[in-house]
Formats: C-alpha cells, sequence, structure tokens
C-alpha cells in the first residue's frame, strides 16, 4: 500500500437478490490523502453510502482490501473496528445523530466521553470545537433550540472532537437550505486544509464541486473515469 491515509482496492460488497446477485460497489479502487476533500456524487442507488460503510468499516466487503492509516480493516475483529472507528473516524450524518436533551458541548464531549478523555480535557475540547465551527455562544443551548444549520455545525464539531484521521459525511447538507449548505462546504474545507484530515463525503448537492478538492461520480456501483 501507499502513503495515502485511506486506500480502497478493488472493493466489492454484493447482496443476493432473488435467484441473483446485485452488485451494490463493484471493484471500487480509491486513494485518499490527509488534507483532500473527496466528494462522491451519484444518484440514489449508485452505491455512494454502501461504499461510504465500506470504508468507515460500518460494513465488510464481499471482496477487497479498506485500509485506513496503514490497518487492514479486514484483518480486524468486530472488537478492533469499532475501537478504530473510535480512535481515527469521524462521522456526520444528515440526520445529525445528536442527542436532543443535551446541550451543544454536552454532545461533542461524547467521543471523547468513549476514548475515557478525563472531564476536564473534554470540556476544554469541545468548547474549542464549537467555537471552531462557528457556534460558541451556543455552547450551552440544547439541540432541539438549535436551527439546522447549527445542529449539522454541532455535529461537525462532534465529529472532530476526538482528533480523527479521517471524517465521513453522508450527506451532511440534505436537509439544510442552499446558503446554509454552501456554509457548511466552506467550514469542511476549510477544516481540511487547517487540520490536515481527510475528508470523504457523499453528497447529492453538485454544488460540492465548488469545495471538493476532487469530485468523484458514482453510477451502478462504481466510480466513473474522469472526463
Amino acid at each position: 500500500m501507499t502513503g495515502a491515509l485511506l486506500e480502497a482496492h478493488d472493493l466489492w460488497r454484493t447482496y443476493r437478490s432473488g435467484e441473483g446477485e446485485v452488485h451494490a460497489v463493484a471493484g471500487v479502487t480509491l486513494s485518499v490523502a490527509a488534507g483532500e476533500f473527496v466528494a462522491l456524487t451519484g444518484r440514489s442507488g449508485s452505491g455512494k453510502t454502501t461504499l461510504l460503510n465500506l470504508l468507515g468499516g460500518l460494513d465488510r466487503p464481499t471482496a477487497g482490501q479498506v485500509h485506513i492509516d496503514g490497518v487492514d480493516l479486514m484483518r480486524l475483529g468486530d472488537r478492533q473496528i469499532t475501537r478504530l472507528r473510535r480512535e481515527r473516524l469521524g462521522f456526520i450524518f444528515q440526520s445529525y445523530g445528536l442527542i436532543p436533551t443535551l446541550s451543544a458541548q454536552e454532545n461533542v464531549e461524547l467521543p471523547m466521553h468513549l476514548r475515557g478523555w478525563h472531564w476536564r480535557r473534554r470540556q476544554e475540547r469541545a468548547v474549542e470545537m464549537l467555537k471552531l465551527v462557528g457556534i460558541g455562544e451556543r455552547i450551552g443551548h440544547r439541540v432541539y433550540e438549535l436551527s439546522g444549520g447549527e445542529q449539522q455545525r454541532v455535529a461537525i464539531a462532534r465529529a472532530l472532537s476526538a482528533k480523527p484521521s479521517l471524517i465521513l459525511a453522508d450527506e451532511p447538507t440534505g436537509s439544510l437550505d442552499t446558503a446554509t449548505a454552501a456554509s457548511i462546504w466552506r467550514l469542511l474545507l476549510d477544516i481540511v486544509r487547517t487540520s490536515d484530515v481527510a475528508l470523504v463525503a457523499v453528497t447529492h448537492d453538485l454544488s460540492v464541486r465548488d469545495y471538493a478538492t476532487r469530485t468523484l461520480s458514482m453510477q451502478d456501483g462504481r466510480i466513473e473515469p474522469t472526463a
């Protein structure tokens, strides 16, 4: 393998359908370095989210390899993959995945709590990350008191909190209006540039092309050749 932070080689995910097979991901090879913001676009059913789940160890491929920071996910058991996700990955979802009864700060502290960070260190890091994403003044507000754009910023702060090497985002602007979506894409690009992380984002939002360092299109489980 090369020195890339994330590498997938000849990745397949096949499902049984009646008497036949469906190839949700069909032979994908992908390499992403630190400091890259890679966007995966394509129609619904093209395999984008399935690929993202394979890259993050949320699903196992039928065939192929995934390496993160040089670690071969296929050689890890379920408990080891869970630990790798906690220590090296950050996830951002369209539905935000926040706990509505907790404050913004408390939501951001959760990944650090799972990693056993001291409470003072968790608090300091959570405040730092919420200021980084531009909502430091909303630290004590509960999730249900925040707008959709603010909730997504909390989700981004949470993904960054435990200092991941790789961030995986599934439709991070899918629930947002055009202007708010643009602000989220700009924020993610700034984070990639300044934090030396890698970001892979799955999206239907083609405006991502204005922000991503590389945009790839999927169709029928494959990454289409760049024109």
